[in-house]
């Protein structure tokens, strides 16, 4: 179920994104994205199938609690406590990516790379209607880094034996073939400052997989672009009210708590008990 979810995403994402607002039926653009939505989903499932496999030769904990996302396990605590890690290490990547941005930019040498904030902003986001709660729905976007942190982590760690040198070659890996400027992670110029930077932010993002799960990797990796996003929209639009960014926010804020009362159900449950029980 997982899989075909993950094939759907991508061709939602691919035609959002890549059929223009207006067309006629005849038109050659939507030939164009219909193609290419169906390639991204093609892509998407046979890429899940074979992270399945390498998560699971790593060991099926890793994988249990995404599969329980399409199931009526999905109100599971573990699957609650991997939202919310996943949230955490997001932010925690966020502020770790802006640090050392703001440090290369300012003392290294280093110039902000715009490509990312002129392509997703001016041609992206800004273009299409209720921009901020389609990002929301938008995990095709970040989709394909996890995939590739999922992969150098699993495949370096099977012939790596130390835990933390196989995460730094996982890292590293990544960062010298993911330097994917629509992530809008490391947008900093030139070439081998952005694998540096990467190189850190990656190595967030391997530890957050090999010492949890594939769940809290795809919920970190999209909390970072998210809030990055969001939060420039929110910043840009201000003057006239922005309440499509705060709408976002509170969609992901509500996501949030609820992974919060799941993941402490129990607790919550025992708590309510006792002060039901105190004032009977």
């Amino acid at each position: 179920m997982a899989h075909w979810g993950a094939a759907l995403a991508g061709v939602w994402f691919a035609w959002l994104q890549l059929t223009p607002q207006e067309f006629s039926i005849t038109s050659q653009n939507l030939f164009l994205s219909l193609f290419a939505g169906l390639s991204i989903g093609v892509i998407a499932f046979f890429s899940l199938i074979t992270i399945e496999l390498a998560i699971r030769h790593m060991g099926p904990a890793r994988w249990s609690t995404f599969s329980r996302i399409s199931s009526p396990k999905a109100s599971s605590e573990p699957c609650g406590l991997a939202i919310l890690r996943g949230t955490l290490v997001g932010l925690v990547l966020l502020g770790v990516d802006a640090f050392l941005v703001w440090a290369g930019t300012h003392h290294f040498g280093m110039r902000l790379d715009g490509f990312s904030l002129l392509y997703l902003q001016g041609m992206l986001f800004l273009q299409n209607p209720w921009s901020s709660v389609q990002l929301v729905f938008y995990p095709a976007l970040v989709s394909g880094i996890a995939m590739l942190i999922a992969l150098t982590t699993a495949l370096v760690s099977r012939v790596v034996g130390r835990s933390w040198l196989a995460l730094f070659l996982a890292a590293a890996l990544a960062a010298a073939i993911g330097t994917i400027p629509f992530y809008m992670i490391g947008a900093v110029q030139p070439y081998y400052a952005k694998v540096l930077v990467l190189l850190f932010d990656y190595l967030i993002l391997c530890w957050a997989f090999y010492r949890f799960d594939w769940l809290t990797l795809l919920v970190a990796s999209f909390t970072f672009p998210f809030f990055w996003q969001n939060y420039t929209l929110l910043v840009m639009f201000s003057p006239t009210g922005a309440s499509e960014e705060w709408f976002a926010f509170a969609i992901w804020g509500l996501c949030v708590a609820a992974s919060v009362a799941i993941a402490f159900k129990s607790a919550i449950l025992t708590a309510y008990r006792r002060v039901a029980t105190a004032f009977q």
